[in-house]
């Protein structure tokens, strides 16, 4: 089954929040999203911003280009 953009970044961020050992509350009040936004982005049920996956790497200390993968243009 094919992977939606939105699945395939949420996966990316997964990965990257538990190789971090942040806590996905302590992310969201770190980045700035709600945690029920965060939670709703991370089930790849609802669109990423940059903005978003900027504040995310940024305070993961992951580069944006792993959050993003590989992912493609569809």
């Amino acid at each position: 089954m094919a992977h939606t953009l939105n699945e395939e970044i949420a996966g990316n961020v997964r990965g990257a929040l538990d190789a971090s050992g942040v806590p996905i509350t302590t992310l969201a009040t770190d980045t700035g999203i709600a945690e029920r936004t965060l939670r709703r982005r991370l089930g790849g049920n609802s669109d990423w911003n940059t903005s978003e996956l900027a504040r995310i790497a940024k305070r993961l200390e992951v580069p944006v280009s792993q959050l993003m993968g590989g992912t493609h243009a569809a």
